[in-house]
C-alpha cells in the first residue's frame, strides 16, 4: 500500500514537471517568435509593424477563437492524444514559417498553423490539472503556467544567436526541430491521462447514485426500480460538436460572474498582447542594440515566471481572495504602462518590464482558477474552452491596434496609453458585476419577504 502511494506521488511528480515543459516547447516558443522575428519579417517584407504585429497577434487570436472546437476534441479523442497532435502542428507551422515569401503566407503558417497547434496544446493541458488534490491546485497551477514564461526566457536569445548564424529563415527550421520536444513528452502522460479518465468516471457514478436516490422517494412499483438500476449500465450519449457549443452558451447564462471574465478577458487580451508583441521593437526603436532588445524579452520571461510562481501563495494563506487578486494586479498593470512610455534609462525600462511581467504572471494563471471557482468542476472543461474566444479577439485588436498607432504617430507612447486603458477596464467590469449581484440579491430578498408577509397577514 506504501509502495503504491509513493509510485502515485513520483507520477504526479513526473507529470507536474513535464505539463510545463510542454507548455515551454509550445506556448513558449510562439511568444518568442512574436517579438524576435517582428522586425527581420519588417525589414524583409518592407511593411509597417501594424501588419506584422497583427499576423503575430492572430496566432494567438486563432489559439483563443479555436479553443471551444479543441476543448471538445479533447473530450472526444482524450487530452494526451489532443496535445500530441497540437504539438505536431506547432511544429509543422515553424517550418512553413521558414519558407515564407509574402506576409499572408504567414499568415497561413503561424497565425493558423501553430495558433491552432498551441490551441490544441494550451486548451488540454490545463484541464489535466483535475488529477491534483484540490489544496495543492493554486501552486499546480502556477508551476504549469511557469512553462511558458521559461519559454520567453531561453527562446528570444536562442532565436537571436540562431538568427545570428543561420539567418532568421534557417533559426525557425531549426525551432522547428525544438518544439517537437514537446511531443516525446506528451507521448508519456498516459498515468495522467488515465487518472482524469478515472476521476471524471467516478464523479459521473457519483452523480448517478445522487440522482438515483432522489428519485428513490417517488418509486410506487418494482418496475420503476429495474429501470433506475439501468442508468448506472445505460451508455452515455457521445458529446457532439453543437451539444457542447451549446452547453458552453449556457454557462454563461447560468454564471454571471463567468459572463463577466468572458468580457474582461477581451480587454486584458488586447493589453496584454499590445504590450508583448510591441515591447521588443519599441527597445529597438528607442535606440536598443539588438542584443538588448532581445534581453527585454527574457526580463519579461523572468518577471512572468516569478509571478506565476508565486500568485498561489497569497490564495494559499488566505491573504486575499483569487478574485480581488486577479483586478488588483490588473489595476497595478494599467498605472506601470502609463509610465512605461516615459522610462529613459535603460536599467529603469528592465525593472519596470519585470513587474508589469509579474503582475501579468500573476493574473493571467488566475483565469482558470476564477473559471473553476464560478462553474465548479463540473463544466470547467467546457467553460474553460469558451473563456478564451473574447481572448481571441482582443489579441488581433491588441497587436494591430498598437501598431497602427505607431505607424500614425511614429512612436509608441500613444500605444501603451491605449494598453493601460484596456487593462483599466478589467477591474470596473468586476465592480459592475458585483453590483449588479448585490442589487439582485437585494430585490430577491425584498420579494421573499413580501411574499412571506402575505402568507402570514391575517384575514
Amino acid at each position: 500500500m506504501i509502495s503504491q502511494l509513493k509510485m502515485k506521488r513520483l507520477k504526479l511528480f513526473l507529470t507536474l514537471m513535464g505539463l510545463p515543459m510542454i507548455l515551454m516547447f509550445n506556448i513558449g516558443l510562439s511568444l518568442s517568435f512574436v517579438p524576435v522575428f517582428l522586425v527581420d519579417f519588417i525589414t524583409y517584407f518592407q511593411t509597417g509593424s501594424a501588419v506584422i504585429g497583427a499576423v503575430s497577434s492572430l496566432s494567438l487570436t486563432v489559439m483563443c477563437l479555436s479553443a471551444p472546437v479543441t476543448s471538445f476534441l479533447g473530450q472526444r479523442l482524450g487530452c494526451r492524444l489532443t496535445v500530441c497532435i497540437g504539438c505536431c502542428f506547432t511544429s509543422v507551422g515553424f517550418f512553413f514559417s521558414s519558407l515564407v515569401q509574402n506576409p499572408w503566407q504567414l499568415l497561413i503558417s503561424h497565425s493558423f498553423i501553430t495558433g491552432l497547434g498551441c490551441s490544441l496544446t494550451f486548451t488540454n493541458i490545463i484541464p489535466l490539472l483535475g488529477i491534483f488534490p484540490e489544496r495543492h491546485l493554486p501552486t499546480a497551477n502556477g508551476i504549469v503556467y511557469c512553462g511558458n514564461g521559461v519559454g520567453v526566457i531561453l527562446f528570444p536569445i536562442l532565436c537571436k544567436e540562431l538568427s545570428y548564424l543561420y539567418g532568421f529563415r534557417g533559426a525557425l527550421m531549426i525551432v522547428s526541430g525544438i518544439s517537437l520536444n514537446g511531443l516525446v513528452i506528451a507521448l508519456l502522460l498516459k498515468f495522467a491521462n488515465k487518472e482524469l479518465n478515472i476521476k471524471t468516471e467516478m464523479n459521473r457514478k457519483r452523480k448517478s447514485k445522487q440522482l438515483k436516490l432522489e428519485n428513490e422517494c417517488y418509486l410506487t412499483d418494482d418496475k420503476s426500480e429495474d429501470a433506475l438500476d439501468d442508468l448506472e449500465t445505460r451508455p452515455q450519449p457521445k458529446v457532439t460538436i453543437f451539444g457542447s457549443l451549446k452547453g458552453q452558451l449556457l454557462i454563461c447564462y447560468m454564471f454571471p460572474r463567468f459572463a463577466g471574465l468572458l468580457i474582461a478577458n477581451f480587454f486584458l487580451s488586447v493589453g496584454y498582447v499590445g504590450f508583448i508583441v510591441h515591447m521588443v521593437a519599441n527597445a529597438t526603436y528607442n535606440g536598443f542594440s539588438d542584443s538588448e532588445a532581445a534581453l527585454i524579452a527574457s526580463v519579461y520571461g523572468v518577471g512572468s515566471i516569478t509571478g506565476r510562481l508565486t500568485h498561489g501563495i497569497p490564495i494559499r494563506y488566505n491573504w486575499i481572495s483569487t478574485y480581488h487578486l486577479f483586478w488588483l494586479s490588473c489595476l497595478l498593470d494599467c498605472f506601470l504602462m502609463l509610465g512605461y512610455p516615459f522610462c529613459s534609462s535603460k536599467v529603469l525600462l528592465y525593472i519596470l518590464t519585470v513587474v508589469i511581467a509579474y503582475n501579468v504572471g500573476v493574473h493571467v494563471p488566475l483565469i482558470p482558477v476564477m473559471v473553476r471557482v464560478f462553474v465548479g468542476d463540473e463544466y470547467f472543461h467546457q467553460a474553460f474552452g469558451i473563456v478564451q474566444v473574447p481572448g481571441g479577439i482582443g489579441c488581433v485588436i491588441g497587436g494591430f491596434a498598437a501598431g497602427w498607432l505607431y505607424d500614425l504617430t511614429n512612436s509608441y507612447n500613444d500605444a501603451f496609453f491605449f494598453m493601460s486603458a484596456s487593462y483599466l477596464i478589467v477591474p470596473l467590469i468586476f465592480m459592475a458585476i458585483e453590483l449588479f449581484l448585490k442589487r439582485r440579491e437585494k430585490q430577491r430578498t425584498s420579494e421573499n419577504y413580501n411574499a412571506l408577509a402575505q402568507q402570514t397577514t391575517p384575514l
